[in-house]
């Protein structure tokens, strides 16, 4: 068996930090990781709160490729108006939408005047 190990960053950052410069920020450093991590993961970044529970937990490390585009129903990250976000993407007639998997959450609507941003994928 052949354990591959590669240097990935890794942001400091919660995903609610509210920092516009989350992937341009210092607050970053490299991991070593192993085959656990995809091979088209391009960073990592900390959950902050429930929203994405059970899916995803209150501080996991998910591991994100970087893109500005997703598939209806894709889990990604996103800045909205200065926020950082980990939600499942919805694109819809009347336009688009954050879900989180968290039902007690309701979606956030992008409006037309907002600053929307993907960031990218989730891929682990």
């Amino acid at each position: 068996m052949v354990y591959i190990i590669l240097k990935i960053l890794y942001f400091c950052l919660p995903l609610h930090a509210g920092t516009r410069q989350f992937l341009d920020s210092d607050r970053f450093s490299e991991m070593e990781v192993g085959d656990e991590v995809s091979l088209d993961a391009d960073f990592g970044v900390r959950v902050s709160g429930d929203s994405m529970e059970p899916l995803y937990l209150n501080g996991q490390i998910i591991w994100v490729h970087q893109q500005e585009t997703l598939e209806d129903g894709e889990i990604g990250i996103f800045f909205l108006d200065g926020e950082a976000y980990v939600k499942k993407y919805h694109q819809a007639p009347d336009g688009i939408s954050l879900i989180s998997v968290n039902k007690k959450y309701a979606p956030i609507k992008i409006s037309s005047g907002s600053v929307f941003r993907t960031l990218g994928k989730v891929v682990g």
